[in-house]
């Protein structure tokens, strides 16, 4: 027989045992499949489910704040003069009403005499006119006159008095003194810088809010403050006033904080990072591997009358190992977080609530044909 003759020959009978080949392993595998399907209970998958728990969402802003004291002021003489008395130890506390700084007043003490003498005489022309009045040898335009010398000498006592006490610079309340640059003996004027006077009992810091929080800011809100120094050193404070405008530039609102010093660790001018956290609406709270991805978003597989069905999921906030989501879901719901691989909605899962609670494996029934 010709040599392409059998070539021919040997491939029809190779074509023709393979195909038996393959018919027969279909249809034992088909019959297989319909015995394990009458006899052969198929295996649960495994997975693991959690009860869903609401979380309230917390937004954290964060600023850098430079503090200063809650009351501080720049301290000028009321008059010009000499300095006498120097009392100004710079860093030290002092009391309201302590003595800083006094000018040479001895005109003014004068001055001051002068004034009482002269009270002391429009008193005494005042009584003799009383004292004759009835006579008729003084006339009632001569009595009031002489009432109105006496009231005239009083008020220059008064203006006197003010300005003899205005030669002496006092601390107008409780706080601590700075450095001065007077020495005794200088002639100062009004213009003239004595020292700084700072009540850090209480440091104010400003900072900037943006204005899409504005309605979460109150008085009174707590507020988390760490030294950019000092070894990050916390402290706590709240929200003391709130700007009546928001910034066009910015958009942003000036806020306020203040916080306890008084135990004096801090200073004015030291900077501060400022934290604020606003708490907003309740959301289900899921753990990271719960969440999935499809083409249209996230999702969670939830078990609802004994079915696992899927829920569609808008992340919110995440919170360490936690998500939020806005999901269509009531707290203690059940969940599946681990063992997704095979779900499908409508799988029907047995649901241990023992098992929720421990996390133990809980059993998703497969029906025979989706086995494979």
């Amino acid at each position: 027989m010709p040599l392409v003759k059998r070539r021919g020959w040997i491939g029809v009978v190779a074509a023709a045992l393979i195909g038996a080949v393959a018919i027969s392993w279909v249809l034992l595998n088909d019959a297989s499949h319909r015995q394990a399907g009458r006899s052969v209970a198929v295996a649960p998958t495994p997975v693991v489910a959690q009860p869903v728990a609401f979380t309230t969402q917390r937004t954290r802003i964060r600023a850098i704040g430079t503090a200063r004291a809650v009351r501080s002021v720049t301290l000028y003489p009321a008059s010009d003069g000499e300095v006498k008395l120097l009392a100004i130890d710079p860093g030290s506390k002092v009391r309201e009403g302590d003595v800083l700084l006094k000018l040479d007043d001895r005109q003014a003490a004068l001055n001051v005499e002068l004034a009482q003498v002269a009270i002391k005489n429009a008193q005494q022309l005042l009584q003799r006119y009383e004292r004759i009045k009835d006579t008729g040898a003084v006339s009632a335009s001569t009595l009031d006159t002489a009432r109105n010398d006496v009231e005239a000498a009083m008020i220059e006592l008064r203006q006197a008095r003010e300005t003899l006490r205005d030669r002496t610079l006092a601390a107008p309340f409780d706080g601590y003194v700075g450095l001065t640059d007077i020495d005794v003996g200088d002639r100062i004027t009004t213009s003239t810088a004595v020292t700084t006077l700072d009540d850090r009992s209480t440091l104010l810091i400003d900072f900037q809010v943006p204005e899409t929080y504005i309605e979460r800011v109150r008085i009174g809100s707590a507020v988390s403050l760490r030294t950019t120094t000092l070894d990050s050193v916390h402290t706590q404070g709240d929200v003391a006033d709130i700007d009546s405008r928001i910034d066009p530039v910015t958009r942003t609102v000036q806020v306020r904080a203040r916080f306890d010093n008084g135990q004096d660790r801090f200073r004015p001018g030291m900077s501060f990072e400022i934290s604020l956290e606003f708490e907003g609406r309740a959301y289900p709270s899921v753990p990271e591997i719960a969440l999935q991805w499809g083409s249209e978003g996230a999702y969670l597989w939830a078990i609802e009358d004994g079915l696992a069905h899927r829920v569609p999921a808008l992340v919110v906030e995440r919170q360490e190992s936690r998500i939020l989501v806005d999901a269509d879901l009531d707290a203690g719901d059940p969940i599946i977080v681990e063992g997704m691989q095979k779900m499908r909605d409508g799988l029907p899962v047995r649901v241990d609530p023992s098992d929720i609670e421990t996390r133990r494996p809980i059993a998703v029934i497969l029906d025979p044909e989706d086995a494979g």
